[in-house]
């Protein structure tokens, strides 16, 4: 399966591959596994960004989240009509 045609939460890329992804792409209902995909790919103390639209998402709950799958949330703050969250993954 190429990348442009996968489903978030089951990507092709070999575990710890990368440094940092980021995502426009938590709006599937399975946004739960993407975190956790998100986790699997990304290599010890590597950096996750994401970026949501901040209508979809109480104030603290999208860090939270985050923070509920093995990522430690550096930043989390809203700009206009986005939510932008930086965050590290814990080992």
């Amino acid at each position: 399966m190429s990348p442009e045609g996968c489903d978030m939460a089951h990507t092709p890329l070999r575990m710890a591959r990368l440094t940092s992804p980021s995502s426009l792409s938590l709006i599937g209902r399975n946004w739960p596994e993407y975190l956790e995909e998100a986790r699997r790919v990304l290599k010890p103390y590597g950096f996750l960004f994401v970026a949501e639209p901040a209508g979809r998402w109480e104030e603290e709950y999208l860090g939270r989240a985050i923070a509920e799958h093995g990522f430690d949330v550096n930043r989390s703050d809203q700009r206009g009509k986005f939510r932008y969250v930086r965050a590290v993954k814990v080992d």
